[in-house]
């Protein structure tokens, strides 16, 4: 694959550090940058076709109508302090 040079502007501290990773690693830091451009590439590429193949399928209408059917239930309200209140209460005959 051919190459290209790039020049990046970044603060003084973040290439110090940068340098020292990838020190660490046994890695220059283009051969770091091309590495995680690389990964972020293929990270969007398999997010993009993950939503063309799964984006516009249709939840059927039975599945659609249990959303929200829990709201009334009052399970919302109902603290676990209060149920562990309520069953110290019942076992120790209070």
């Amino acid at each position: 694959m051919a190459t290209s040079k790039l020049t990046l502007s970044i603060d003084a501290e973040t290439i110090k550090w940068a340098k020292k990773y990838v020190e660490k690693r046994k890695v220059s830091l283009s051969k770091f940058i091309q590495q995680r451009l690389n990964e972020i590439a293929r990270e969007e590429m398999h997010n993009t076709a993950l939503m063309e193949k799964f984006g516009k399928l249709e939840i059927p209408e039975d599945i659609n109508s249990l959303t929200g059917i829990l709201q009334d239930t009052g399970l919302n309200e109902i603290n676990l302090n209060d149920i562990k209140y309520q069953y110290f209460k019942e076992k120790h005959e209070l």
